[in-house]
């Protein structure tokens, strides 16, 4: 029931908020969820009819519970945001900071600034900056200049200004004039820059876009697309496939058990999920890595407690946790969302699939079908539109995506040694990613 529960919570959450969209989406994922997994409600068996009422009445004591609870911690929590939100005039100032969530692009480099003193008084808000190419930034470096801020504007369909809510972020400021600018060289600037050291020695190896392409699978960075090929992307519904998501972690794992598996259950479950930790901070806590990460790390206590494994619960205690951090995620945060329910629709194909002649080519199928129900909504209500061609694409693209994400990882170890085998190595991943823009290029009409 602990499911119910958080169904009940997030739509306590939205309906508090007045967020009626996504409030009767996830009653309709509750309505769903509650068919596919009946027998868990509900027995046939005429002389179970007794259990069965119980079985309702604690249903909808849950679902209750979580509403309330849900919406008195919404309204606590928004409270104390309003209460210590800045309210800052559209002029210029003189701002002081710290580095995060660099993202460097053709054009210029995107980056949050947090820790912001806005002339000498300190928000509790980050700062959006949009900058110019130079000088190069770096995380965690601190930094100070002068720019004109602004709140944010929505855009078409697309609720930008709560999105950026979700991050902490306020205010936005365009091409600053930097005035200083400090590259811390902790531990955790270090870590968290060295994707920019990955990116550099493929993009020796790789053109663009193909760069990108294993740069977004790899590491979370797309810097090298042209806007009508990140809007292809979106078309076909693979934009999904250009960020660090949930299979990463998974992927982590998997490779840190297979080299682990020999020191015992207990101390590779240790390093497995040391490694999922250390991967998440080169690229960057974002809501579907942290989800990711969470039920890693549940699945890695499973492991040293010899306890079962249930992804559902898992996904929900992910869920959950990162709710109570931020109850702006299920509300406003369209990674968060995307990502959530996707895994959701994934773990009841599973469902689906019991009992069921099973191929590779069915099981990707159902996946796909499943994944594509349970987000084509949430991007409809953002976006305004719906892939047509969303479940063909991910057919012919998914299963390889593994496949570009373990070859980006070894082409980066053997640039490490030699540019040469590297180059040899780096034309199957341009053969791979070719075929990925073959098919965006052709279902993307």
């Amino acid at each position: 029931m602990f499911e119910i529960f958080v169904f009940g919570f997030f739509l306590g959450i939205s309906f508090i908020a007045k967020n009626f969209e996504i409030f009767w989406l996830l009653l309709f994922y509750l309505i769903v969820y509650t068919i596919i997994f009946r027998e868990e409600f509900w027995e046939k068996k005429i002389e179970l009819f007794k259990e069965n009422q119980k079985r309702i009445f604690k249903f909808f004591i849950f679902v209750i519970l979580g509403i309330f609870l849900g919406s008195s911690f919404f309204k606590i929590f928004d409270a104390e945001k309003k209460r210590n939100e800045s309210d800052l005039r559209s002029q210029n100032y003189q701002i002081e900071g710290k580095i995060e969530k660099l993202n460097p692009k053709i054009s210029g480099q995107d980056f949050f600034v947090k820790n912001v003193k806005v002339d000498g008084k300190k928000i509790s808000e980050k700062i959006l900056v949009y900058g110019k190419l130079y000088p190069e930034m770096k995380n965690e470096s601190n930094i100070k200049f002068s720019c004109k801020i602004y709140q944010p504007k929505n855009f078409e369909s697309f609720d930008y200004k709560n999105y950026l809510k979700t991050y902490d972020v306020k205010y936005v400021c365009r091409f600053p004039k930097i005035l200083k600018v400090n590259e811390d060289k902790n531990f955790l600037s270090k870590i968290s820059n060295f994707k920019f050291f990955f990116a550099e020695k493929l993009e020796k190896i790789l053109p663009e876009p193909n760069l990108s392409i294993v740069l977004g699978m790899t590491v979370g960075i797309d810097s090298g697309f042209l806007p009508k090929t990140k809007e292809d992307f979106g078309k076909t519904s693979l934009t999904h496939i250009l960020v660090v998501s949930g299979s990463n972690i998974a992927l982590i794992l998997l490779i840190a058990n297979l080299f682990t598996k020999k020191l015992g259950s207990f101390l590779s479950s240790i390093f497995s999920g040391f490694f999922a930790i250390f991967y998440a901070t080169i690229v960057g806590f974002d809501p579907p890595v942290l989800r990711a990460l969470i039920m890693g790390i549940i699945l890695v206590f499973g492991n040293m407690t010899r306890r079962d494994y249930f992804a559902r619960r898992a996904l929900f205690v992910a869920g959950f946790f990162m709710t109570i951090f931020n109850p702006y995620f299920i509300l406003y945060n369209i990674s968060f969302l995307l990502s959530f329910w996707a895994t959701f629709g994934i773990i009841l194909s599973s469902k689906f699939l019991e009992n069921k002649k099973k191929s590779l080519f069915f099981e990707t199928l159902v996946f796909s079908v499943f994944a594509w129900i349970f987000t084509a909504p949430i991007i409809f209500l953002n976006f305004g539109f719906i892939s047509i061609f969303g479940i063909l694409a991910n057919l012919l693209v998914v299963p390889i995506v593994p496949i570009i994400t373990i070859f980006g990882f070894l082409l980066f170890a053997i640039s490490l040694f030699s540019n040469f085998l590297a180059t040899i190595f780096g034309f199957s991943l341009f053969v791979l990613t070719e075929w990925i823009l073959l098919v965006v290029e052709i279902l993307s009409f």
